[in-house]
């Protein structure tokens, strides 16, 4: 009984192994096939993923260009503020006053500094012309009429803080100066080339109230 229970043991552990052998081997060969795609793939896979990786570096940073407009408004807001200066007086034989747009020129109509500027902020008869004020600068002509020319400028501005001394120390001796006949106020008198200019202050002491060119 036992030798036919050892027989019959022998028996099936033997189809087994024969079965196992007569398997299709192209079955095995596609196994073995499958298994390398599948490795490739994951390795193309993770190289993707370093090289994705590799391309999110930080980004690069651009520094604002300011183009040449722009540097020069900023250079000309940071600009020190200086009309009585060693330019004031060449400038002035140039019928030239630094911080207004439009020189004293005779040639220049009413209708051209209209055309310049547009409507001013006032107009009207003042002291012996027409003037027609744009930020700190009056521009005055002869008469209200559209071709009426250019004959003097006023600047006034609340930068514009020298005494008499103080213009007197930079720009040297008037033509003139004291105390005026009309209204009592304090004065000086410079002259350049063909243009003069007249600075009035309310006393000795006092910083500008009015500058006139003519």
């Amino acid at each position: 009984m036992y030798t036919n229970y050892k027989f019959i043991t022998f028996t099936l552990t033997l189809a087994l192994l024969l079965l196992t052998a007569c398997q299709d081997p192209n079955n095995a060969s596609k196994d073995a096939s499958s298994n390398e795609q599948n490795t490739n793939t994951e390795t193309a896979t993770n190289s993707n993923i370093l090289q994705i990786g590799s391309n999110l570096d930080e980004p690069e940073v651009t520094e604002p260009q300011l183009d040449s407009n722009d540097i020069g408004k900023e250079q000309k807001s940071n600009e020190e503020y200086s009309l009585i200066d060693e330019t004031f007086l060449p400038n002035l034989a140039k019928g030239r006053i630094k911080y207004c747009e439009l020189p004293l020129d005779p040639n220049i109509t009413a209708s051209q500094i209209l055309s310049k500027f547009g409507e001013p902020e006032w107009e009207d008869y003042w002291d012996g012309g027409y003037g027609r004020l744009y930020g700190d600068c009056i521009y005055f002509v002869d008469s209200e009429n559209s071709n009426a020319k250019m004959t003097a400028i006023d600047y006034g501005s609340e930068k514009l803080t020298h005494t008499p001394s103080e213009i007197i120390e930079i720009l040297g001796e008037p033509e003139s100066k004291g105390l005026s006949d009309i209204d009592g106020s304090y004065f000086l008198f410079y002259q350049s080339g063909h243009y003069s200019v007249y600075f009035e202050f309310e006393d000795e002491n006092s910083p500008v109230g009015l500058l006139r060119t003519k």
